[in-house]
Parts: C-alpha cells; sequence; structure tokens
C-alpha cells in the first residue's frame, strides 16, 4: 500500500525537499477510501435519493483508481531509486514483508466481519481463501498481489527502461478481448479466484489484479517525470500526466459517440464497469486520477511546507496501512450499530470516526518515534 514505505526511506526519498503535492494525494486517496466505506457503512448514500446517489458515485468510482495510482507513483519514485542505488535483495525483502502485512490485514478485516456477524463462518472461510469477497477487505486483497509483482516490475523497469511499461499496458489491454471471452461457468470454484487475477476471465470481481496493474504501471509513467523534478522543476511530470489524460479522454470520448454521455457516466457510477473491468472504467478514472495530480502539482508547488491545518491529513498518508485495515476493522463492527436518521447525523457519525482513528494513528506514530530515539 502507499504506506510500503520505511521511516528512513521516507525521509531519503525527498530529503527537506519533499514534493508536497505527492504527500497530499498519497494522504488523500487513503482519506477519500475511508470515506467512502464510511459513508457506505452508515447508509448515507442510500439517504439522498436516485438521482444524487448517481451524482455522488461519479465521484466515488475514482477513488480506488487514486489509491492504485499512488502506489504505482511511490514504486517509481522510491522503489526503482532504492533498486538501483543498493540492488534488488533489500527493496524485493520489502516488497515481499509489506505484501505479508497486507495478506493478514485482509485476514484481519474477514475475521472481523464474522465477529460483527456480517458474514456467515462459511462465508468466512471462502473469503479468507480468495473464494469469496471480505467486507471493506478487497482492496488489501489487490495489494498483496500487486506488491509481489511489483518486484519483477522494478526488475523489468530498471533492465528496459519506461518503454515497458508502455508495453505492459499494451498487453494488458491487448489481451482484454481474448480474456473476456474465456468466460469460466460462475459455478466452478475456480471462477471467483480467476475473476480477482484476471477479471472477466471468471466472476465478476473489479478491479482485477491484471487489468487493475494499469493504474500501478500508469502511475510510474507520471512519476517518471520527477526524475530530476529538483533541476527541471515539475513541467516533464506536468506533460507526461497532461498526456495521459488526453489519451483516456479521447477513449472516453469514443465510447461517449458509441452510445451517450449519460449512458457512459451512469455505467461507470454503477458497479457494472468496475466489475467488468471494462475499459472505460479505467480510462475515466485515469483521467481524472492524471487532472487531479496536474492540479495538485499546482496547489502545492516545489518547496511549498506542510501548514498546520494540513498536518492532520498527512498522518494518514504516512500510515495509510495501519489506517485502511484499522478504519475498515472499526467500520465493520460500527456497521448494523450506528443508524444515522439524516445527511447531518451521517457527517457527524462520519467525522468522529475519523477523529478517532486520527487519535490511534497519532499515538502509533508516537510511540514509534519514542522507540526510535531510544534505540539510536
Amino acid at each position: 500500500m502507499n504506506d510500503h514505505l520505511s521511516r528512513s526511506e521516507k525521509g531519503s526519498s525527498s530529503g527537506s525537499n519533499r514534493l508536497l503535492f505527492i504527500d497530499v494525494a498519497r494522504s488523500l486517496a487513503i482519506v477519500l477510501v475511508l470515506v467512502m466505506h464510511a459513508v457506505n457503512a452508515f447508509g448515507g448514500i442510500q439517504m439522498m435519493g436516485v438521482e444524487n446517489e448517481l451524482k455522488v458515485r461519479l465521484f466515488t468510482r475514482n477513488i480506488p483508481g487514486l489509491f492504485i495510482f499512488m502506489f504505482g507513483m511511490m514504486l517509481e519514485l522510491v522503489y526503482r531509486r532504492k533498486w538501483e542505488a543498493v540492488g534488488a535483495a533489500q527493496p524485493s525483502r520489502r516488497l515481499v514483508v509489506r505484501s505479508f502485512q497486507c495478506f493478514v490485514g485482509y485476514q484481519v478485516t474477514v475475521l472481523a466481519g464474522l465477529i460483527a456477524g456480517l458474514a456467515s463462518p462459511k462465508l468466512s472461510l471462502k473469503a479468507s481463501l480468495f473464494l469469496a469477497s471480505a467486507e471493506f477487505g478487497n482492496i488489501l486483497r489487490f495489494y498483496a498481489f500487486a506488491l509481489l509483482l511489483a518486484i519483477p516490475l522494478l526488475a523489468l523497469r530498471v533492465k528496459f527502461g519506461k518503454a515497458v511499461l508502455v508495453a505492459l499496458l499494451v498487453g494488458i489491454w491487448g489481451t482484454y478481448p481474448w480474456i473476456e471471452s474465456l468466460e469460466w461457468s460462475r459455478s466452478s470454484m475456480l471462477s471467483f479466484p480467476l475473476g480477482v487475477l484476471f477479471g472477466p476471465m471468471g466472476h465478476l470481481v473489479g478491479p482485477s489484479v491484471l487489468q487493475g496493474m494499469t493504474f500501478v504501471l500508469v502511475g510510474m509513467l507520471c512519476a517518471s517525470g520527477l526524475s530530476n523534478w529538483r533541476e527541471e522543476g515539475l513541467a516533464r511530470f506536468r506533460r507526461i500526466t497532461a498526456t495521459v489524460a488526453l489519451i483516456a479522454g479521447g477513449i472516453v470520448l469514443y465510447l461517449i459517440l458509441q452510445s451517450s454521455a449519460g449512458e457512459v457516466f451512469r455505467s461507470f457510477a454503477g458497479i457494472e464497469w468496475r466489475r467488468l473491468n471494462h475499459p472505460g472504467w479505467y480510462s475515466i478514472g485515469l483521467m481524472n486520477c492524471s487532472l487531479a495530480l496536474i492540479a495538485l502539482s499546482y496547489l502545492f508547488p516545489p518547496g511549498t511546507k506542510a501548514s498546520p491545518w494540513l498536518a492532520p491529513l498527512l498522518t494518514f498518508g504516512r500510515s495509510s496501512l495501519m489506517a485502511f485495515t484499522a478504519g475498515n476493522v472499526m467500520l465493520i463492527f460500527l456497521k448494523g450499530r450506528v443508524v444515522p436518521t439524516s445527511a447531518l447525523s451521517t457527517a457527524m457519525a462520519v467525522a468522529l470516526f475519523f477523529v478517532v482513528l486520527w487519535l490511534v494513528l497519532r499515538v502509533k506514530e508516537q510511540t514509534w518515534d519514542r522507540r526510535r530515539a531510544l534505540s539510536g
């Protein structure tokens, strides 16, 4: 996940001249994912009515993509540099550890769902074996695989350069029609894990590991424009990211011309395109991720320091694995027990949830800092 960096790695990634907009984007991604889960847990979206629900979901469907996109950026900014500086062993070992931590985090959410009564023992067992979905934990399942795939991906990136990222993107979407044609019987035991790994080949699960790597690869491509940002500024990063937005926008325009704008945005806002791993879901997601990163790069240009009002947000980005796991476990236990009756009470419940979670993260950070001080 986005906090797969140790404290020392974070400090060395940019020293005293951190790119604040990257930290903000990473923190924003985790907060928005948890907001989405919190609002769903408290039934907030359903209170808005059908028309307003569609508008809200047009926004929330972008959030998983931004979350994964930032993971790709951190692979390029930190792990690729570490790989080139000290070799493959250290970053590979770190990625394996983080993969295992995500796997454990996923199992914790499965167990929480069982204890909270949201899933039967049979369903929980299937979810733990990747044969069913887990309440609020499926992105951890994606990361458990993606962090392992990052090892050969980085090896290829270091050996062949950025061209390999483009080649892999072409490979993913060039094989999509063929994979889509290999639909397994929904009754097959292999259908669900095939859907998790390869998308439309099996049970409808999204984002799949294969198609979901689209966000990782494009995130790495965009981050490659920051390799010499101290000397060159952000112009190259903005050019690459704007190009991504234009290409993705072109695909969206093509889809609109094939049907209508209303149909495209309804399909994106609904769950169908995500479950199908439809190219449209990725195109709209990439277009919006790219535009968001460009906007943040202007709002927080190089040299900008974090203001006091921004510090609480950055806490979530520094501990995103714990924030995501602990936050979702809290929401699982609250779901069905906290039933807001209005938009105001929903907002208050979500705000209280984030205050409590932030306090948990701050205690964790302070404990970590004290241990470092004692050991150092």
